[in-house]
C-alpha cells in the first residue's frame, strides 16, 4: 500500500515560532569588524585628522602621509579575482589610483570605510596579539591628537603590558627591548609622548605581544539532564504562524516590484503625471486588508509618507525619464566634465530611489565630486536650476491635485 506522509511534528522548544510571529524581521544583528579591519579605518582616521590640524607639526605631516601610501598600496594590491573584491571593483580601481589620497573628504573616508577596508586580508606574518597592540596604539595616538579621550587608561595597559616583558628578558627579542620597556615604567616618559613617539613604541613592541603569559582558563565540565515540562506544551497549527514571517514591509514592496506594470506605477516610474483618482486606485488595492494589508499597517511602517513617493523609492525612476528631464540643462549648459559627472550621479541615484531631497546633494556620493557638494560643482544660478529640475521630478511623485493645493 502506497501511502504518502501527510503530517509531521516540530518540536519548537525554543519558542522560535513564538519570537517571529512577534518579530516577523527578526531583530537586527550586530557585524563584528576583523582586527585588520580596524585597523585600516584607525590608521585612515588617524591621518585625515593629522592632514586637517592646522597645528600638526611637519613630523606627523610626513608620519600621516606614510600612513595614506600604506592604505592606498593595501587598497592597490587588492586581488581582483576575489569575487568580493569584484563587487567593489569601481571603488577599489578609483582608490587604487595614489592622486585620488591626496585630498580626501569625509565623503572619501566613508566611501573607503563601507566599500573597501573589510576587503583588506591580514599579513600572515602577524599575529593576533601583536595586531590587538597596533588597535590599542592607534586610539592612544587619536585619543592624543584630538584630546576627545583621557590618555590615563592607555598609560596605564601599556605600562602594565612592559612591565609583564620585563620579566620575559631572557628571550632575546624581549631583552633588545629592555631600555624602553624600562623607560615605559616612568611618568616622565609618558609626559612627552606625542604621536610620532607613539609610533616608535608601537614598531618596537607589537611583536613581543605573543611572548606575554595568557591568564590561565579554567575548563568547566558540565552536564545537564534534559527534563521536559509537559503542562507547559502548547499545540500550534504551523501554517498561520509562517505566515507571520512574511512582514508587511516585505509583502507591500513585493507588490509593488511584481506589478510594476500598473498603470499607476508606470506613470511614476517613468515620471509621469499621476491624479487623485488613479493614486486612489492604487491606495484601493494596497490597503484593501487582504492583498497585501490596511493603511493601518502602512502607517505603523511608513508613518505619513505619501503612497507615490513609497512606490517611487521601490521602483526607481525610468533612466530615460531621468535624464529627459536634464536634457535641455546638459545640452544648452556646455558643462565641464565634473559637472557632468554630478549630473549622471544624480540621475543614477534618480533610477535607483525615485527621488532626491535637496538636503542630499550635499551629502555623499555627491560631495565625492566636490566636498562642497552641488554648489562646489556648480555656480549659485545653476545649482539653483538643477534643484529645480529635481523637484519637477519629486513632485510627479504626487497627484495632481495635491500640488495644485499646495
Amino acid at each position: 500500500m502506497n501511502t504518502n506522509k501527510t503530517h509531521f511534528v516540530i518540536f519548537d522548544f525554543c519558542q522560535n515560532f513564538e519570537f517571529f510571529g512577534e518579530n516577523p524581521d527578526g531583530m537586527e544583528g550586530r557585524v563584528t569588524k576583523s582586527l585588520t579591519q580596524q585597523i585600516f579605518e584607525a590608521k585612515l582616521e588617524l591621518a585625515v585628522t593629522i592632514r586637517e590640524e592646522y597645528s600638526s607639526s611637519d613630523e606627523q605631516r610626513a608620519f600621516a602621509d606614510a600612513t595614506i601610501d600604506e592604505l592606498n598600496q593595501a587598497v592597490a594590491g587588492l586581488d581582483r579575482d576575489r569575487f568580493v573584491v569584484k563587487a567593489r571593483l569601481r571603488t577599489m580601481v578609483e582608490f587604487s589610483n595614489k592622486a585620488r589620497w591626496a585630498n580626501l573628504t569625509k565623503g572619501d573616508q566613508l566611501d573607503i570605510n563601507t566599500h573597501l577596508s573589510a576587503l583588506v586580508l591580514p599579513d600572515e606574518a602577524d599575529d593576533e596579539f601583536a595586531r590587538r597592540f597596533d588597535i590599542l596604539i592607534l586610539r592612544f595616538q587619536l585619543a592624543l591628537l584630538t584630546g576627545a579621550q583621557s590618555t590615563e587608561g592607555f598609560v596605564l595597559k601599556i605600562n602594565g603590558l612592559a612591565n609583564d616583558l620585563l620579566k620575559k628578558l631572557n628571550i632575546p627579542e624581549v631583552k633588545a627591548q629592555e631600555k624602553l620597556l624600562r623607560e615605559a615604567q616612568s611618568e616622565s616618559f609618558w609626559q612627552a609622548m606625542k604621536v610620532n613617539h607613539l609610533e616608535e613604541v608601537r614598531g618596537a613592541l607589537r611583536d613581543l605581544m605573543k611572548y606575554i603569559d595568557k591568564e590561565s582558563q579554567v575548563n568547566v565540565v558540565t552536564t545537564f539532564e534534559d527534563t521536559l515540562d509537559h503542562e507547559g506544551i502548547k499545540e500550534q497549527d504551523l501554517i498561520p504562524e509562517y505566515q507571520k514571517l512574511q512582514s508587511y514591509k516585505d509583502r507591500v514592496e513585493s507588490y509593488v516590484r511584481q506589478h510594476s506594470d500598473h498603470l499607476v506605477i508606470q506613470k511614476l516610474k517613468t515620471n509621469k503625471p499621476i491624479t487623485e483618482t488613479e493614486l486612489q486606485a492604487l491606495e484601493n488595492i494596497l490597503f484593501d486588508g487582504e492583498t497585501v494589508g490596511s493603511k493601518q499597517d502602512y502607517i505603523e511602517t511608513y508613518g505619513e509618507k505619501p503612497l507615490g513617493e513609497f512606490v517611487r523609492s521601490i521602483i526607481g525612476l525610468e533612466a530615460n525619464a531621468a535624464q529627459a528631464v536634464f536634457a535641455d540643462f546638459i545640452q544648452l549648459g556646455d558643462l565641464r566634465a565634473d559637472q557632468m559627472t554630478f549630473i549622471n550621479t544624480i540621475i543614477r541615484f534618480l533610477t535607483t530611489n525615485g527621488r532626491i531631497d535637496k538636503a542630499m546633494l550635499f551629502e555623499p556620493p555627491f560631495t565625492n565630486i566636490h566636498d562642497q557638494g552641488l554648489l562646489g560643482v556648480f555656480k549659485e544660478a545653476n545649482a539653483t536650476k538643477v534643484i529645480n529640475l529635481i523637484e519637477r521630478i519629486n513632485r510627479n511623485a504626487l497627484p495632481v491635485d495635491e500640488r495644485l493645493v499646495g
